[in-house]
Formats: C-alpha cells, sequence, structure tokens
C-alpha cells in the first residue's frame, strides 16, 4: 500500500500509478490534487498545501476531505461564497456517480453533506446553469484571485478509469488588493447603494468586465449586468466612467 491510497480498495497496480502522479504533481507551481473514487482528497501539491491547507495531514475526518465537503467545511474561509459553489457543483457530481466514473461512496458522502446544509438542497434545485470549473479563493492578504479547476481522470493498467482524478487549479486573474480596501472602507455613494451593490461597484470601478465581475462575486454574468443598471439607475449615472469617478470620488473623501 503506497502512501496516497494505504487503506484503499484498488491494487498494488493502482497504487504504484497513483504514487508517481503525486510524485510529478509536486513539480507543477498552480495548486494540485488527487481524489479517490469517492471524490475525497488524498494528495495535494505543495502549492495546494500553501494556497489552502493539507487535509491530508490536518486531521480532516474522512467525510469531510470529500471535496465539496471541504470547500463548505474545515477551508470554507479560503473560498468565496462556499455553499453556492457546492450547489454549482453538485448536479455534475450526480452526472459523474450516476456515469459509474465515481462510486456510491460519493453519493453517500453528498447525501450527508446536504443533511447538514439545510439550505443546499434548496440551492441545488434553484441553479440553472452548469458549473464551469470557475472559483475564488481568498489569500492570506485578503486580495481574492479566480481559479478554474482542470481534472482528468487517472486509467488503470488496463487502460480504464480508475476513479482516480487529477486536478489542476490555473489562475485567470488576481484582484488588486487595493481594490478591497477601497470597497471594503467605502460608504454608500450618495447613501443609495447597498453593501452588496458597492462591492460590484467596486469591481466595475476597477476596470473588471462583467465577466470578470461574475467571477470575484460567484454570481452569474447576468446578474452581474442587472447589478450593473441598478447600480447606475439608483446614482444617476449612465456609464461606467461617470460610475468610476462617483467611486473615486467618494472614495478620496473617505480617506481625505
Amino acid at each position: 500500500k503506497c502512501q496516497v491510497c494505504e487503506g484503499g480498495e484498488p491494487g498494488p497496480c493502482i497504487c504504484e500509478r497513483i504514487r508517481q502522479i503525486a510524485l510529478a504533481l509536486d513539480l507543477f507551481n498552480v495548486p494540485g490534487f488527487i481524489s479517490d473514487p469517492a471524490n475525497r482528497l488524498v494528495y495535494v501539491n505543495g502549492e495546494f498545501s500553501r494556497l489552502i491547507g493539507d487535509p491530508t495531514k490536518d486531521g480532516v475526518p474522512d467525510d469531510l476531505r470529500f471535496i465539496h465537503g471541504l470547500v463548505s467545511g474545515p477551508y470554507r474561509d479560503k473560498f468565496v461564497q462556499p455553499i453556492r459553489l457546492v450547489a454549482n457543483c453538485l448536479p455534475l457530481l450526480e452526472r459523474e456517480i450516476d456515469a459509474g466514473n465515481l462510486n456510491e461512496t460519493a453519493r453517500s458522502l453528498m447525501d450527508t453533506l446536504i443533511a447538514t446544509n439545510p439550505d443546499l438542497k434548496r440551492r441545488v434545485r434553484e441553479q440553472s446553469t452548469r458549473w464551469d470549473g470557475a472559483m475564488t479563493l481568498i489569500h492570506d492578504d485578503q486580495s481574492r484571485e479566480s481559479f478554474t479547476e482542470h481534472g482528468v481522470p487517472i486509467a488503470n493498467p488496463n487502460g480504464q478509469r480508475s476513479g482516480f482524478h487529477v486536478s489542476l487549479w490555473f489562475s485567470t486573474q488576481r484582484e488588486p488588493p487595493v481594490l478591497r480596501t477601497q470597497v471594503s472602507e467605502l460608504r454608500s455613494p450618495r447613501r443609495e447603494l447597498t453593501l452588496r451593490q458597492l462591492e460590484i461597484a467596486g469591481y466595475y470601478a476597477s476596470g473588471l468586465n462583467s465577466r470578470q465581475v461574475a467571477t470575484y462575486a460567484g454570481i452569474s454574468i447576468s446578474t452581474a449586468r442587472s447589478h450593473l443598471e441598478q447600480i447606475h439607475s439608483r446614482l444617476g449615472v449612465h456609464s461606467r466612467a461617470e460610475l468610476t469617478a462617483v467611486i473615486l470620488r467618494s472614495s478620496d473623501n473617505q480617506f481625505s
């Protein structure tokens, strides 16, 4: 039994293959991990450990090493809007189980997660879009960085799916730390905006487009655009240039 899948069901050939992938994973300078047939983390590379932590060594219970449980559980403070992220992922996970790409233990872990998060089942029902691999993480300096996950199945010696997967998180863009300071400290321009609208307005004012705003805020692109229309209406502005001027003027007044 190897250091990765000790106590697992796969035979020694699979163990050796997983061990080799685990060694190679540490050569990447992007966060990466290996998950087992139940979608639990069994190995994380150094970059993942630096950014999130190492649930395989932190004494995290078996059910919370389930990747979706990890996001809404012991490391939830690292993820932006973790419940919404999990709700987006679960329908895709269900299809993977039904297709036989993950074992039934994954379904049991998913049911446990839903049972311990009553709001999760409602959110899953309300999801209208399929998760596209996008997520936003919070760094120690409170800046945020968006990532896209790319996962591939690991084959057994016969070339068939083993149930294990290797996943890498590629950074798409890091938010300027100054933006969070402005948004978090800023008081509502003309006292017309909610705190959520202030956050969205700050993103647009920093030059982000609607797709990028949606990624950082954890919402759909259409919702981001709807927020922008409401912000324009409440502030009486008609363009992003005018919005930026209002935000910057308010920021100057706040810190002067």
